[in-house]
């Protein structure tokens, strides 16, 4: 990379925790602790993951009402603008991704929210993005709304509902759908409501083909598919099994004999890899490259605020118009601000870049 051309950014995205009932405590009498601080403590550990197939994490903030801000690490361009040339760099990002997935799947932390938009490419690398909300909100269970893709949803979560705990496996799935659309040029019902397409998964996995030839039977893509390699088709298989019991792990994906097929650029990828991580030390640490974003005027809430991700709310706007005995309300209308807001805002770092690199220069010239 030409350093002269350096740019750096990091993105912010919010969404608000569960809020708990002021009546409910715990055993020992005292108030039960709000949701956004569970989420801000098991998020810490988040930020000292780190991997060439991975994007990182950088800040977690709480703020008013249960809102959680996130700072992540953002590079490159996200796998839904990406056109691939032929399968073998299809299989280049399957591995760069399954790398990823293996080191976060053995760290503990289940993505559940892989999708197209959650994967970028970073120069010759793939990272996985957005990967730590399931882990951070405890399975889910902290925020008012469901964690993942429809459509890259596995069916045993379709079928448990929101609260079942998904295993690693549930992420090799994902990849599965996502490899599908790559391999067939296809996106797979977007058309569909999400009820239709509940019902079109489970309807293929019924079926008693494999689901990568159901899916391309379905998707009219039965040409491009007859043309795919079988030892692709086998891999893809692989992935959508839909018995979790029968769906190998990344670290066994990532033996498949079909990356022999690409070994020149697997050990190409390693060079870039390692010359990657020896870039990113002899640059600014992106903790300090953040710390200095902030000193130098940045704020993440007001970046937030200004691109319409953070509205304030009348509080008599949130009265209920009717309360029953038991304590239910009706009659509250549902708030937007609640949801997850997938909308990624840039915050800009490299000017900082330059403002420190000047300052080295204009210090090596006072030492001479």
């Amino acid at each position: 990379m030409d350093k002269d051309k350096f740019e750096y950014y990091f993105c912010g995205m919010t969404f608000v925790a569960k809020q708990r009932s002021h009546e409910h405590c715990g055993s020992n009498g005292l108030p039960l602790t709000p949701n956004s601080i569970r989420i801000l403590g098991r998020s810490q550990f988040l930020k000292t993951l780190y991997h060439p197939n991975i994007c990182l994490y950088v800040d977690i903030l709480r703020g008013k009402h249960e809102r959680t801000v996130i700072v992540t690490e953002k590079v490159g361009t996200s796998l839904s603008n990406y056109r691939f040339k032929s399968w073998l760099e299809v299989l280049s990002m399957a591995r760069h991704v399954l790398q990823g997935l293996d080191y976060i799947h053995r760290n503990g932390v289940v993505h559940r929210f892989l999708a197209k938009e959650n994967i970028c490419k970073d120069h010759n690398s793939w990272r996985l993005f957005n990967f730590g909300l399931y882990y951070m909100t405890d399975n889910g269970a902290d925020v008012p709304f469901p964690i993942g893709c429809l459509k890259y949803t596995c069916p045993l979560v379709l079928y448990m509902g929101p609260h079942h705990v998904s295993s690693c496996k549930a992420d090799i799935w994902s990849l599965g759908i996502i490899l599908t659309e790559l391999l067939l040029d296809c996106n797979l019902w977007k058309d569909l409501s999400q009820e239709d397409t509940i019902r079109k998964i489970f309807e293929l996995i019924k079926k008693p083909g494999s689901f990568f030839r159901e899916m391309a039977k379905d998707a009219s893509r039965e040409d491009i598919f007859s043309k795919l390699p079988q030892d692709i088709v086998n891999f893809v298989d692989k992935a959508l099994q839909v018995d979790p019991r029968n769906r190998p792990l990344a670290k066994d994906l990532l033996k498949d004999d079909i990356f022999y097929l690409i070994r020149q650029e697997v050990a190409q990828s390693k060079i870039d890899n390692r010359q990657m991580c020896e870039q990113r030390l002899d640059q600014q640490s992106i903790l300090e490259l953040y710390h200095y974003w902030q000193l130098a005027g940045g704020d993440v809430i007001s970046e937030l605020k200004k691109d319409g991700l953070m509205r304030s709310r009348l509080p008599i706007l949130n009265l209920p118009n009717v309360v029953l005995l038991e304590g239910r309300t009706l009659g509250v209308a549902a708030d937007s601000n609640i949801m997850p807001s997938l909308t990624v805002v840039h915050l800009d770092a490299t000017h900082i870049l330059h403002r420190l690199r000047k300052l080295k220069h204009n210090s090596t010239r006072s030492a001479c």
